[in-house]
């Protein structure tokens, strides 16, 4: 709810610019002000999936069974900048390799092998 800090889940079935049918497990009151944070999956944007904020207001609430039936009359909405998936947030951190490096180069290296194995002549 708008103000608060409570939050909840829940799926929509119907979805248009001026207003929103949606289950939810969060008790929301008639008149409530309401933001709700929609992903609009790709077959609907036609690029990619979009997170969408609306801010609107709770115009009919129906119980049903565990679940609330809310209907929202929207008022505004703002496309948000995409979330960040896991890979993401983890590319940003630098890495630390456990395989320990040689100071010899890979050349010499390779001779001192082959001189070891007795192959030098």
């Amino acid at each position: 709810m708008t103000g608060t800090d409570r939050e909840g889940y829940g799926f929509t079935q119907d979805l248009s610019a001026r207003g929103a049918f949606l289950y939810t497990d969060f008790e929301v009151t008639e008149g409530a002000a309401v933001e709700l944070t929609l992903v609009m999956p790709s077959e609907i944007t036609l690029t990619e999936n979009m997170r969408v904020r609306c801010r609107g207001k709770a115009t009919r609430v129906v119980p049903v069974k565990r679940k609330f039936g809310v209907a929202v009359q929207l008022e505004g909405y703002e496309f948000l900048p995409a979330a960040e998936t896991v890979a993401q947030v983890s590319a940003s951190f630098p890495r630390v390799s456990a395989i320990p490096t040689t100071t010899q180069p890979a050349k010499n290296l390779a001779v001192s092998r082959s001189q070891e194995a007795g192959l030098d002549g």
